[in-house]
């Protein structure tokens, strides 16, 4: 017997006022307790590249002595190398216009398209990359610590990374009543999913390429809970955009 289990981000309680990311589905009957084999899914590749209380933040410190310390917010969205680094320019100077308007120098930041690093710099400045909460230092190469001097533009020690965790993609199943469900190994039922290469536009799996999954429901449940995760089991924002998966009962 090889009953199929269908689940879509369209079909949740109350779409208008919830989010795909996490969302509860409920079912027409009672689900059959076995264990389901994934054979399909797929999910919108729609997460922004900044995120708002994750990774906007850029903190460092400034002046002919590295006096003055400061962080800039970017507006959370989609962007390029070259357009992140644009809007970051254009933030460190405002900053710096409004913190500290005696100071007249000013802040470079450029994406070397060749080397796949940006560089920063001032030519009447130091520059001390450091960290802090929802740091982006990391999507821009930077390590905490980088200092540059006066004059020249300091070049990340690592590639600007505009995927960083979500790279992969993890899908969570939970019960009705939000406790982790285990597989038949008795691990988080989470399935991983990977960017899809000739698109790069959706994160897919098929049984047919991809090593086989499983979820195991003992609960005869009537409702399932779907997160969807980063590669760092953090929640992954889609914007609303909608997935599906497709799962096939393979044993009782």
């Amino acid at each position: 017997m090889h009953n199929l289990l269908i689940l879509r981000s369209s079909d949740r309680e109350d779409p208008d006022n919830t989010f795909s990311h996490d969302c509860r589905l409920k079912l027409s009957q009672p689900l059959e307790a076995g264990t389901y084999k994934l054979v399909s899914a797929v999910l919108p590749q729609t997460p922004y590249t900044l995120q708002m209380f994750k990774n906007n933040v850029f903190y460092w410190r400034h002046g002919v002595g590295l006096q003055h310390e400061s962080h800039c917010v970017l507006q959370e969205g989609y962007y390029t190398a070259e357009s992140l680094v644009t809007a970051l320019q254009d933030a460190l100077n405002a900053k710096r216009e409004s913190d500290f308007p005696d100071e007249s120098y000013t802040f470079t930041v450029v994406y070397d398209s060749v080397l796949g690093r940006a560089k920063i710099g001032s030519a009447g400045s130091m520059i001390l990359i450091q960290d802090g909460q929802y740091s982006m230092h990391s999507i821009l190469g930077f390590v905490p610590g980088q200092e540059g001097q006066a004059g020249s533009l300091m070049r990340a020690q690592k590639l600007v990374d505009l995927v960083g965790a979500t790279r992969s993609t993890q899908i969570n199943l939970q019960d009705g009543e939000g406790g982790a469900v285990l597989d038949s190994e008795g691990r988080n039922s989470t399935f991983v999913l990977l960017p899809d290469v000739n698109s790069m536009s959706q994160y897919l799996y098929s049984e047919k390429t991809g090593a086989d999954q499983f979820w195991t429901d003992r609960s005869r449940t009537k409702e399932v809970r779907v997160k969807i995760l980063d590669a760092e089991f953090q929640p992954l924002h889609l914007q609303n955009a909608d997935w599906l998966i497709c799962l096939r009962r393979d044993s009782c």
